[in-house]
């Protein structure tokens, strides 16, 4: 919120930003933000799965399916190249003049449901201790929540004449649209996988730290030749 106003004379922006991270620990009961974000990706991925089990069978199981992987590799072509086809029509529910921000988070809504079709298809039962990736998931999620309650907001004000409303409704779509670009990143480095998105060497790293129990890096200065 800070960063979307840009006011250069805001003097006070850490002390700001410090008491918003301690509101959001006293909302979340205590918890930190890592478990908040993995309560939030296991029962994403558990709703997800309920309504797309049979699909991550057959997709786990190609040599059985052929048929079905063959149709589905048609059928999520726009999808890989990060182009969805939006048919979800969310705009309609919305003031007519949102109707571009609407179709942004129409893209982040697909994209979200390929990136739990692919974290299942990948995993498959171990989906559960992808932490990085379900980190991602959560953090997309919570973006894609905030948007749809900004937009409905905005066109709820502009709808019934609020005063400012149609500053409101600027900010939405500003809000928006600075949002979708992260929203794709993440997507974009779940489907990218471990290996591509640095997580394996990152892991590879934490793990030698936890095993020596001590700086693994060392000093610049701890070989000279003078």
């Amino acid at each position: 919120m800070l960063k979307l106003l840009n006011i250069p004379a805001l003097e006070k922006a850490e002390e700001c930003e410090r008491l918003l991270n301690d509101m959001r620990h006293l909302a979340t009961y205590g918890e930190n933000l890592d478990s908040v974000n993995m309560f939030i990706a296991l029962n994403g991925i558990h709703h997800a799965g309920k309504m797309m089990s049979e699909e991550i069978k057959q997709i786990r199981n190609p040599v059985l399916h052929p048929g079905f992987l063959f149709k589905k590799a048609l059928a999520n072509r726009k999808q890989e190249k990060d182009d969805p086809t939006l048919d979800l029509f969310l705009a309609e529910h919305l003031h007519p003049s949102l109707r571009p921000p609407a179709e942004q988070l129409e893209y982040c809504v697909l994209r979200i449901k390929y990136a739990c079709e692919t974290l299942m298809s990948r995993h498959g039962m171990k989906v559960a201790i992808a932490y990085t990736e379900l980190s991602r998931l959560a953090e997309a999620t919570t973006e894609i929540l905030v948007m749809s309650a900004v937009l409905a907001r905005a066109s709820r004000a502009y709808c019934i004449g609020l005063r400012n409303a149609e500053l409101e409704m600027k900010l939405a779509a500003s809000f928006v649209s600075k949002t979708k670009d992260k929203v794709r990143k993440l997507i974009l480095e779940i489907d990218d996988g471990e290996y591509l998105n640095l997580d394996h060497f990152k892991i590879s790293f934490g793990k030698k730290v936890l095993e020596t129990n001590s700086v693994i890096v060392e000093k610049p200065t701890a070989r000279v030749f003078w």
